[in-house]
């Protein structure tokens, strides 16, 4: 007959199985594209503008936006990004210059991002943006809900021709994501990323161009990046990693026989 200890033994070996089936789900995640979100355009002379940001059905869903300001006058930053009235976090900025001509680009996020839905994405800017500015989303599913980036690689300048920017990725299977900014008084520059990038958009408006591409990787490590901007006097490229979701080590659970209550026995004396 089992006792209450024998009952308690089994509850506890399902739940530490319940458990392992947790993490296990957990290790075969992977980076996929969820969806990406352009604006039609940016505008000039205004401090801020709204355009519509979808996501589709998925799981573990990352919202990543790219901002690209480009002048030939004081370069303006982001100074929020909300998307159905939640915040975004900013995530990382770099810029050639800071008057005329100068160009920023910038990344925000949204982790945990709801699924299925269509809101505003609402950009303000710390002032006025006489040439207006370029952003635009990516939405992917298999993102670490933790730790959702990793490595970031940073390069600027003012010639044409293939720039190398350098990146050291953390974590296996992450993703790369470029965000580039350029301008150029009197014409839009151009911009080629490097092969095996896929482009959610490459916008030129006014005298400025605005891009943003992505690419899966795979075992961690130092990568170079090379692009090609033409006809700029003024050039920003940032890459950041996006982190897929880490498998978790558990250590394996080892049973041992469950102890098995005895009678205590009564001694009586003989008459």
């Amino acid at each position: 007959m089992k006792t209450l200890t024998d009952y308690l033994y089994t509850f506890a070996k399902l739940i530490l199985l319940g458990l392992l089936f947790l993490f296990a789900s957990r290790a075969s995640a992977s980076i996929t594209l969820n969806n990406v979100s352009v604006p039609l355009n940016t505008g000039t002379g205004a401090t801020s503008f709204t355009f519509a940001v979808s996501t589709t059905a998925g799981s573990n869903i990352c919202l990543v936006c790219a901002a690209q300001q480009s002048t030939q006058a004081a370069v303006k930053i982001v100074n929020s990004m909300t998307w159905g009235g939640t915040n975004l976090t900013y995530l990382s900025a770099c810029a050639k210059g800071s008057g005329n001509p100068s160009s920023r680009t910038e990344f925000w996020y949204l982790n945990g991002a709801t699924q299925s839905l269509t809101a505003n994405l609402i950009v303000t800017l710390s002032g006025s943006e006489p040439y207006g500015l370029i952003a635009g989303c990516t939405a992917f599913n298999g993102v670490d809900p933790f730790s959702p980036f990793g490595g970031t690689g940073v390069a600027t300048g003012a010639a044409p021709g293939v720039h190398s920017m350098n990146i050291t990725t953390l974590f296996n299977s992450s993703w790369l994501l470029d965000s580039f900014s350029a301008t150029q008084n009197g014409a839009i520059p151009g911009f080629t990323p490097e092969s095996g990038f896929s482009t959610a958009y490459n916008l030129g408006y006014d005298i400025s161009r605005g891009a943003y591409a992505y690419q899966a990787t795979g075992t961690a490590g130092s990568l170079t990046i090379q692009n090609s901007v033409s006809n700029p006097n003024s050039w920003s490229d940032l890459v950041v990693e996006l982190v897929r979701v880490q498998p978790t080590a558990t250590a394996t659970p080892t049973f041992t026989a469950s102890p098995t209550a005895t009678n205590t026995p009564v001694f009586t004396n003989t008459a």
